[in-house]
């Protein structure tokens, strides 16, 4: 991911998830897909993914043209499912191209370029 994209994203800083338009066609249980905001230079709105817990977090993942997910915030339902972004590890793996899989060890860097 480019720092343009990266700086792209964070306007969906603050957003409230009702802002959205979402798609029940394709949603189900905890995997919800929305129609998202239409970025500066985009030609069309993004394709927004959003997977949910069962407690209380939903994480928010941009479709890109390859129709794969990347990671960009989270929102909580306690505090009214406002978007926060999460930007700073792609802003590391861009600085230092280096970066592992905290869960299971392998490099992202593989499928990320």
């Amino acid at each position: 991911m480019n720092i343009k994209l990266i700086n792209s994203l964070e306007s969906y800083n603050g957003v409230p998830l009702d802002a959205l338009q979402h798609i029940p066609e394709i949603s189900f249980y905890n995997h919800n897909y929305y129609i998202g905001l239409r970025r500066e230079g985009c030609a069309t709105s993004d394709l927004i993914y959003a997977e949910s817990d069962d407690d209380n977090c939903t994480s928010y993942y941009l479709i890109n043209k390859n129709s794969q997910p990347i990671y960009f915030g989270y929102s909580f339902t306690s505090e009214g499912d406002i978007i926060r972004t999460d930007l700073d590890f792609w802003i590391k793996l861009h600085c230092y191209k280096r970066i592992f899989c905290k869960k299971c060890s392998h490099r992202w860097l593989d499928w990320i370029y």
